[in-house]
Formats: C-alpha cells, sequence, structure tokens
C-alpha cells in the first residue's frame, strides 16, 4: 500500500523543489500529487470574479476529489488527476496520471488543510523558509510562468497570501514530523537529498 507523505510550507518555500529532487533520486519510490491540480474550477466566472478569489483558504481546494483520489491511490490504484491552468482559473483538458508508487508526495501550500489530516498522511514535512524569499520565488515564478505583473503579485501576497499563510500555514508547523530550513536552496540546513530520503522512509 502506498503512503501518503504531505509536503506543507509557504508559497515559494521550496516544497515543489524538494518533492521534484526525491522524485528525481529515486524515481521507481516515489511520485507527486500536487494539492494545487485541485483548485476549483471557475469556468463561467468573469475575470474580475477570478481576479478577486481568495486562492489561499481551503475553499478554494475540490478537497473531496483530492481525497477521492488520495484513498485510491493509497489503496493501489491508479488516478487521473486534473489539470489546473493558472494563467484561466480553469481546468484544462487532459490529466495527471499518477501511479501508486510506495510513496505518494502531496505537494502544496494547503496540503495540510484536509479534515482529519493524520487519517489521510503517513507523515508531514514542514519546508520553512524566510518570508522575504518566499516572495521573491514568488514574484519570479508568477511573472515567468503564469504572465502576471509584479505589482499584482505584490498585492495579492499582502491581501489574502500572507494572511492565509499565518491563519492556515504557519501553525502546521507544529504538527510536522520534521522540519526542512529552507534559504537560498530548499535544502539548506539540511545535507542532502539522501538525508532526507532517509527521514522520509523511517516515518
Amino acid at each position: 500500500m502506498s503512503k501518503l507523505i504531505a509536503i506543507g510550507g509557504g508559497s515559494g518555500s521550496g516544497k515543489s523543489t524538494l518533492a521534484r529532487a526525491l522524485c528525481s533520486a529515486h524515481p521507481d519510490e516515489f511520485t507527486i500529487l500536487s494539492f494545487d491540480w485541485y483548485y476549483k474550477d471557475r469556468r463561467g466566472e468573469s475575470d474580475y470574479e477570478k481576479a478577486q478569489a481568495n486562492y489561499d483558504e481551503p475553499k478554494a481546494i475540490d478537497i473531496e476529489l483530492f481525497l477521492e483520489d488520495a484513498r485510491k491511490l493509497k489503496s493501489g490504484i491508479p488516478i487521473e488527476a486534473p489539470i489546473y491552468d493558472f494563467a484561466t482559473h480553469e481546468r484544462a483538458a487532459g490529466n495527471h496520471h499518477v501511479d501508486p508508487l510506495p510513496y505518494i508526495l502531496v505537494d502544496g501550500v494547503l496540503s495540510y488543510q484536509v479534515p482529519k489530516a493524520r487519517e489521510i498522511y503517513d507523515g508531514y514535512v514542514y519546508v520553512d523558509c524566510p518570508s522575504d524569499i518566499r516572495l521573491a520565488r514568488r514574484i519570479l515564478r508568477d511573472e515567468e510562468e503564469r504572465g502576471r505583473t509584479s505589482s499584482s503579485i505584490v498585492r495579492q501576497y499582502l491581501a489574502t497570501v500572507r494572511p492565509m499563510h499565518l491563519r492556515y500555514v504557519e501553525s502546521t508547523k507544529e504538527v510536522a514530523d520534521f522540519i526542512l530550513h529552507s534559504d537560498l536552496q530548499p535544502t539548506d540546513g539540511i545535507q542532502t537529498v539522501e538525508e532526507i530520503y532517509r527521514k522520509i522512509v523511517s516515518l
């Protein structure tokens, strides 16, 4: 049976980089189930409504669909997860195929905001990173990958990202199985990806 390991932390902390590094180092053991794939489809909403929406609170996520897919993977059943387009805030055509490998890394800012998280997850890793570095990474990512302006990114950060981080994310480090301290590199403060690997497989 597959184990689900949640990787949480603030936006831009290095969660995805860590998950990809583990999958690259151990492709037969690790795969990714991104929590971000499960943002609700806002097809039919106006551009103004999409711009005003709060994407940093749990109700922005289709948690029921996520739980359905997560439970299938834990039971050894492959899934076809949705594809989310952050530029349009809508689900795109096609799916992410995910096989039930021994370890499923659930990467996402709100990954621990599921009902009774400890009943679905077998471990929780929190990636801790200074807020200035997280914001800088978010600006670079959203400009390069999502075609956004730096001013719109900063406005969203101040309006929803930061307050929702303090409300929903920051406190989850207290229940993490272990914390990785990320600075300029997502693995700063811990020696190697292999050390992280050993910590995860020991959970």
